[in-house]
């Protein structure tokens, strides 16, 4: 009788362990089951879709599974969003989301298809700076004698954006905050749009991410005067931060993370937010990015968290002083 029983508590504690062993197996196995999705909340365009596929290719030589770029653009990347927040916490469906996502949209959009809180922060993968820039015929070259040159000009301002509610319009109410003059915001479809405007006179600036206007810098038909951001852009190192023109308080950049789901196991975390960062230590990949017009970047979840927390008061800030909303 004991020997049977101790061999029926034997089998048992087996077969517990057995229902055991699957599910980390699985866990551990991430992410070999199936490919991975990366939602870019954008269309197949421009710098979030490439940087991106670009992170997709080396993940995959990485870990050895394919991760598929799934375009889900609309509404502000709201819709591409909160598509992954809603998405099972497997680990295999994760977002490229802007710092709207995080940090702006909550206090821009009366009613969101998701919390803020639904997502969870991995890691940068890039950030970009917006350029201050006007058309080419324009006789400044700093934001100093830009600002003395609209001045003397002696009408209201008039400055683009590609919509309600994004950097280039918070940036450009803040610029005219502090210079203290009457303008008018007009928001666009794209950056081109606001380009065209532009040139044809019909709009005085733009305080827009840079790698938008960077062919039309380039070609000399617009002019950079700064850069948002603490420091200037290694594409034109010869322009200077809007804090080194004498306007503080335009350091913040654009910036795009990897995010999960609320609930997305830790290992699968870290293991992202480690390639990344091998990625941003790579030179090679450094200079793609770079020729893109953006700079790679990479933290740990935590470090973005915090980074987070500290710029959501100040982009809050100035959705509000912009008088930004959207229903």
């Amino acid at each position: 009788m004991t020997m049977t029983m101790t061999t029926r508590r034997t089998m048992l504690a087996a077969l517990g362990a057995l229902a055991v062993m699957p599910t980390q197996a699985q866990e551990a196995a991430w992410p070999k089951q199936k490919p991975v999705t990366l939602v870019v909340p954008y269309g197949p365009s421009g710098a979030p879709d490439g940087m991106t596929r670009l992170a997709a290719e080396a993940f995959k030589k990485k870990f050895g599974q394919s991760f598929v770029v799934e375009n889900r653009p609309g509404a502000g990347a709201n819709i591409g969003v909160a598509h992954v927040a809603k998405a099972k916490p497997d680990g295999y469906t994760l977002v490229s989301a802007p710092v709207g996502a995080f940090a702006i949209n909550q206090f821009l959009y009366d009613k969101l298809p998701y919390a803020p809180d639904d997502l969870v922060p991995i890691t940068p993968i890039f950030e970009i700076p917006n350029v201050f820039a006007v058309p080419a015929t324009v006789p400044a070259n700093t934001v100093t004698e830009y600002v003395e040159y609209l001045r003397k000009r002696g009408k209201s301002i008039t400055f683009g954006s590609p919509g309600v509610g994004n950097s280039a319009h918070l940036w450009g109410e803040l610029f005219r905050s502090r210079i203290n003059m009457e303008g008018v915001h007009s928001p666009f479809t794209s950056g081109q749009q606001v380009v065209v405007s532009m040139l044809q006179g019909d709009v005085d600036f733009v305080i827009d991410v840079l790698a938008s206007y960077r062919p039309f810098l380039q070609a000399g038909k617009l002019k950079a005067l700064a850069v948002t951001g603490s420091t200037r852009s290694p594409l034109f190192p010869q322009v200077p931060t809007m804090e080194e023109s004498g306007f503080p308080g335009f350091d913040l950049t654009t910036w795009v993370a990897f995010a999960a789901p609320r609930g997305t196991p830790a290992d699968v975390l870290a293991a992202v937010s480690g390639a990344q960062r091998e990625l941003a230590a790579d030179p090679a990949m450094q200079k793609q990015f770079t020729a893109a017009g953006v700079r790679i970047a990479a933290s740990t979840p935590a470090e973005l968290q915090a980074r987070i927390a500290l710029e959501r008061p100040r982009w809050q800030q100035l959705v509000k002083m912009s008088g930004a909303k959207v229903n």
